[in-house]
């Protein structure tokens, strides 16, 4: 028992920090995937008071529409605004959905951030049996940050025409739109993308805070000291 608590995997501060670590990077990425493949990362909510010019009525609309990077919830209203409410699977984008640059580069970023996430996630397994010198240490913590601020760029969707336009409006001719709000809220997989972050932020300070293992400092020290060359020791050599 004693010589277990006293191998470097459990030995404090580095060995549970690397675990620590660990941990909190796979969660993190577990999190950035559930976020990426949700259809409920945001929703684009809808208040309107329609007018109907050939009945002469009027009547309020509301529409929440869950949406995510890649999928939406349920069913999109047509022409004559039915809804399909019994439809609350998800669906992924069809190839005329209108997405504006900011969509685009949502989506370019989640691809990213789930690429930098792979590398770290991967390289910290190497962390956690106290595999990585410094310098590769700082590496993965360089990933980590790159995959975090990637990850929280894809809120730039809220910037875009989807949480903004006005498509309602020309829906169909033989309804006006008296009064009309849309914004966008964010939803469980928007949740799950906040959580990584904050997750990948105390992973990069917990991989920065951990020191070299006593093997790894004594064979840094054990290395020769670099020789400079001078006319003087070209000459002794000689």
């Amino acid at each position: 028992m004693v010589e277990l608590l006293t191998h470097p995997l459990f030995s404090f501060p580095a060995g549970p920090l690397s675990i620590v670590a660990t941990f909190l990077c796979w969660t993190g990425f577990a999190l950035a995937i559930a976020s990426s493949f949700s259809c409920e990362f945001f929703a684009r909510v809808v208040r309107a008071q329609l007018y109907i010019i050939p009945t002469d009525t009027q009547f309020p609309f509301s529409k929440d529409a869950s949406l995510g990077m890649w999928y939406f919830k349920g069913d999109w209203e047509d022409a004559n605004l039915a809804v399909d409410a019994e439809d609350k699977d998800c669906h992924p984008y069809e190839d005329a959905f209108n997405d504006d640059d900011h969509w685009k580069t949502a989506q370019a970023l989640n691809i990213v951030s789930m690429g930098f996430a792979s590398m770290a996630s991967f390289g910290m397994l190497f962390l956690g049996c106290r595999l990585l010198t410094s310098g590769q240490r700082k590496l993965c913590a360089v990933t980590i940050y790159a995959a975090m601020v990637a990850q929280g760029m894809q809120f730039l969707v809220f910037q875009g025409e989807v949480c903004a336009n006005k498509t309602l409006q020309e829906l169909n001719p033989n309804i006006e739109v008296q009064e009309f709000e849309a914004y966008c809220r964010v939803e469980i997989g928007g949740n799950c993308c906040i959580a990584a972050m904050v997750l990948w932020l105390f992973t990069g300070l917990c991989v920065l805070a951990i020191k070299d293992t006593p093997a790894q400092m004594k064979g840094a020290s054990s290395l020769p000291d670099r020789v400079e060359v001078t006319e003087e020791t070209v000459g002794e050599s000689i």
